[in-house]
């Protein structure tokens, strides 16, 4: 049934009791939908009333129709001849009583004739009158009526549309609040943020420890290629001496990564090998390439053989981003860059990685790929399946 054939079911009361209750309750709740049953309600009335008024008037004519026959009748009789083969109410009188009978005669005429049309046309007269009054408080009825119907159409209108101006200039403020949050959260993103990557399907995010070191309010792991991946995460594990922070998805929305197309290599690259990297500078991932072009890092470390020197360029953003072979293999993470040089990096080694992941506790789940399915792909492959496990981390 449409919403139509509804309104004038509920017109017609040809609803049961608990349709009609979920109706008038639907009136209550929706401002849009009480003004088109109001609308059409009133369409409705007036289609009844101006029916009503139809019927009077082919009343009216059918009267008139009438009026006129008997007045074209009353014409016919009047205009005859009185004589006997065509006037039967007169007689033919004898010449001695020809000047007393004449008059007689039309006399008789006039009194037959009134005796036979005067009551028809009073009954047809006073109906017309009768007509014409029940005529004019009809209309005068049905247009007060419609006058009272637009009044509070007009009203109900004008609250709708006050209705209406109200939510728009609230959803104004709201997106102005929601604009300025994200002004904020962008300025603190903007010195709070870098990279960070999965190396756990259980939801295990690896990150520079730099970057939550000042125990922040939140952090939160973003993707802009996985569609409404969006997770806050807790610091569950962290080596201040190599810059490294285990990040936990703490979110019961979140399934896990899956397979991870990765492995990490246990030993040390060798000098001059080709490496690449994907980074969170911005909201999208940026691709670099370069070479390993030392096999230790710091010079001012405790123990500089834990990372590499890396000439991929490092900006700010590049922090906590992995460090791959050119068959995929993890050879660690982006830690920093040399102050006064640029296009120099470093690297934090995988070995060392892996010794961190080791010393978990048994509290927190850690199952590591085993299998790398990146060795036989071009590097444009290779980047397709990488994204979707290199993530923005932002910290608030």
């Amino acid at each position: 049934m449409t919403e139509i054939e509804l309104i004038e079911a509920y017109h017609e009361k040809r609803l049961s009791p608990v349709e009609i209750l979920q109706i008038e309750e639907r009136m209550q709740t929706d401002v849009a939908f009480a003004a088109r049953v109001q609308e059409h309600l009133e369409f409705l009335q007036n289609l009844h009333g101006l029916r009503k008024h139809q019927k009077r008037q082919q009343l009216h004519a059918k009267l008139n129709v009438f009026h006129a026959e008997l007045l074209a009748e009353n014409q016919q009789v009047s205009s005859k001849p009185t004589t006997q083969a065509n006037n039967v109410l007169a007689f033919e009188p004898t010449p001695s009583t020809q000047k007393q009978t004449a008059p007689q005669g039309r006399r008789i005429d006039l009194q037959a004739l009134r005796h036979k049309y005067l009551r028809p046309i009073s009954v047809a007269a006073s109906a017309a009158v009768f007509t014409f009054f029940c005529t004019l408080y009809a209309v005068d009825y049905t247009s007060s009526v419609e006058k009272k119907q637009l009044s509070s159409y007009k009203q109900l209108k004008k609250e709708v549309d006050n209705l209406k101006n109200r939510q728009r200039d609230l959803e104004i403020k709201e997106n102005n609040i929601a604009k300025q949050q994200e002004a904020q959260n962008q300025m603190q993103e903007s010195r709070f943020g870098g990279t960070g990557f999965a190396v756990a399907s259980e939801g295990l995010v690896v990150t520079s420890y730099h970057l939550v070191q000042q125990k922040p309010d939140s952090i939160v792991i973003e993707s802009n290629k996985l569609q409404n991946f969006r997770y806050k995460a807790d610091l569950v594990y962290y080596d201040e001496a190599n810059d490294l922070a285990l990040l936990r998805i703490n979110d019961s929305r979140f399934k896990g990564f899956g397979k991870l197309p990765y492995t990490f290599k246990n030993k040390d690259a060798d000098l001059g090998e080709e490496i690449f990297t994907l980074a969170h500078p911005k909201e999208e991932v940026v691709y670099g390439t370069g070479v390993i072009s030392s096999q230790s890092g710091y010079e001012d470390a405790n123990n500089p053989t834990d990372s590499y020197q890396v000439s991929i360029p490092v900006n700010p953003g590049y922090s906590g981003s992995p460090v791959f072979d050119a068959n995929g293999n993890v050879l660690g993470l982006i830690a920093g860059k040399q102050a006064d040089s640029e296009g120099v990096g470093f690297a934090v080694k995988s070995n060392k990685l892996l010794q961190v992941m080791s010393e978990l506790p048994d509290s927190v789940p850690l199952n590591l790929p085993q299998q790398n399915k990146l060795s036989k792909l071009k590097r444009t492959q290779q980047l397709k399946k990488i994204q979707d496990f290199v993530f923005q981390v932002k910290v608030y």
